[in-house]
């Protein structure tokens, strides 16, 4: 019984109880133990068992430490559990609402990096999808070279150029501006998408690098009459907004024609900016 206890001290002091243990066995191995050593070993035994926190390794947790852990870890992963469990319920919540509403969860394809692109080479067996991307999506300023290729492309469908020449006016940028642009100057007269174009065309500034090439197309025998009041009208509306008049400069380049037409939309701008604050 003795050595039994003994073995269980050891266990319990770790290393710090193993210098006396041992030689208190060295002791037996040759002699046998007398009775005060038996004592002591009782002593020895009964202090460590009940100091054993005091005996751990600097550093090391005590035992009633670690229970503290052990339940705190406990108590978070419970919190974590019931968390998830409210909002799993919520979600199934929603899924049986949308159910008896007649709509049902299924699992989408990856979109195809062509269609999000924009890419041209749809047209070729699938314009409806581009057509619907077209509309569904707004396009970025990365995108602007591939609406124009659609837009010009005379095999594709109408109402597919439609699409693609309204999402390039969407793009608020220098570039999108440019190529609605070079549309205006390369496009047939008698387009339809053509007479999309100019109502599309909004500088930022009155003189910025687009109101500098509305005005100078006020001028150019490849516009109509109808496209050339068009710009007018828009840059008078810019100035009248930054309440800026066009560059001198810029006005006296023009032809008297032209410089007439951007005095005449001037006016009917005012008019109809005073009527609306009336």
């Amino acid at each position: 019984m003795l050595r039994r206890a003994n073995r269980k001290s050891l266990k319990i002091a770790g290393l710090t109880a193993l210098p006396l243990v041992a030689v208190v066995l060295v002791g037996w191995a040759s002699r046998g133990p007398t009775a005060e050593e038996l004592a002591n070993v009782a002593r020895a035994d009964a202090n460590v068992t009940a100091q054993d926190s005091d005996l751990l390794a600097p550093g090391s947790a005590s035992p009633n430490a670690s229970a503290r852990g052990t339940v705190n870890v406990n108590a978070s992963a419970a919190r974590i559990a019931a968390d998830n469990e409210r909002r799993n319920a919520a979600a199934r919540k929603d899924n049986e609402a949308f159910a008896a509403d007649g709509w049902t969860s299924v699992k989408a394809d990856e979109p195809n990096p062509k269609l999000t692109a924009l890419d041209p080479s749809l047209l070729n067996g699938h314009e409806q999808e581009l057509r619907t991307q077209l509309a569904s999506t707004a396009a970025s300023p990365a995108m602007v070279g591939n609406l124009v290729e659609i837009i010009k492309s005379q095999g594709a469908e109408l109402q597919t150029r439609l699409a693609a020449v309204d999402s390039l006016g969407r793009i608020a940028s220098v570039g999108a501006q440019d190529g609605l642009l070079s549309l205006l100057d390369t496009l047939d007269a008698q387009d339809p998408v053509r007479r999309e174009v100019a109502p599309l065309l909004r500088p930022q500034s009155i003189d910025d690098k687009t109101s500098l090439e509305l005005l100078r197309r006020l001028d150019s025998r490849n516009l109509s009459a109808v496209e050339k009041k068009q710009l007018a009208f828009t840059l008078a509306l810019v100035s009248l907004r930054d309440g800026q008049p066009i560059p001198q400069a810029a006005r006296a380049a023009l032809s008297p024609e032209a410089q007439a037409l951007l005095s005449q939309m001037r006016e009917l701008a005012s008019a109809g900016r005073d009527a609306d604050a009336r």
